[in-house]
């Protein structure tokens, strides 16, 4: 298809020159690429090369300045033109870059994966901005009630393709900004989960040591009881003789059965 050709070539084009004579004023081919080129808001420059009725031009070709290559010597036209080619060359350039961007976003169905990544969506933003001499939040808003201040003026579907970019690049900043905070949380409980952890564990060995202290005291004080105990004994078996006294210790510490035909003892 040698006109989808034609309409790709617009496209990937900074300025759209049409040489102005009845034939081409009267071709539908050339008329359908005007119409094309208007649609994608390309800088047009016209070329005046036969005497034609303005009446019967399109609109687009109608209302600009003519280069006249039909009367004014060739040189000062050819200049003329080169002249309005390099006309802000940069903003030229970057209306057919995010056009032809812009364009392949809507030809598959705006799906995500052809949105603009941080980058050059701040470039493009930045690009509209000077566009239009005010901050970008007012063009999202208010597109159609501002003058833009340069030409080719940004198209509805470029600043909507990068109203999109902007939305969806602040949607994934949000959520990784929620993913942080919720991860900060979830550091802050295990930190405070192993703080009471450790705190408890500490109490555990206290209580451990509190036990193992009440122990030992318990048998100190077994140890001092048995002690005094064995003092009172060996007081009461003094002067006693030594077989006697043994007995007599023997019955004092119950293991020692006294006979009953045995009354030295009984007492």
């Amino acid at each position: 298809d040698f006109e989808k050709e034609i309409f790709k070539g617009i496209n990937g084009c900074n300025n759209f020159v049409f040489v102005i004579s009845p034939d081409a004023i009267a071709s539908e081919y050339c008329e359908r690429e005007v119409a094309y080129a208007v649609s994608q808001h390309k800088r047009i420059l016209s070329l005046l090369a036969q005497e034609t009725e303005p009446s019967t031009m399109p609109e687009a070709l109608r209302i600009i300045n003519w280069i006249d290559f039909k009367e004014t010597d060739f040189s000062i036209a050819f200049s003329d033109l080169l002249q309005a080619v390099e006309l802000d060359r940069e903003h030229a350039a970057t209306h057919t870059s995010t056009q032809q961007r812009a364009n392949e976003w809507n030809e598959q169905n705006q799906i995500p994966d052809f949105l603009l990544n941080a980058t050059a969506c701040q470039n493009i933003e930045k690009w509209l901005s000077e566009a239009y001499e005010t901050d970008i939040k007012n063009i999202y808003e208010n597109t159609k009630e501002l003058e833009c201040k340069k030409l080719p003026e940004p198209t509805v579907l470029q600043i909507n393709y990068t109203k999109t970019s902007r939305e969806r690049l602040d949607a994934a900043t949000a959520l990784e900004r929620k993913k942080r905070n919720r991860l900060k949380i979830i550091v802050v409980v295990a930190m405070v989960t192993e703080v009471i952890a450790i705190g408890l564990f500490g109490v555990a060995i206290n209580k451990t040591i509190e036990a193992n202290n009440a122990k030992d005291k318990i048998i100190k004080e077994q140890e001092i009881s048995d002690s005094l105990k064995n003092d009172a004994i060996k007081k009461q078996i003094v002067g006693y003789p030594r077989k006697v006294g043994m007995l007599v210790v023997a019955k004092l510490q119950g293991t020692f059965k006294v006979p009953c035909n045995c009354p030295t003892l009984r007492g």
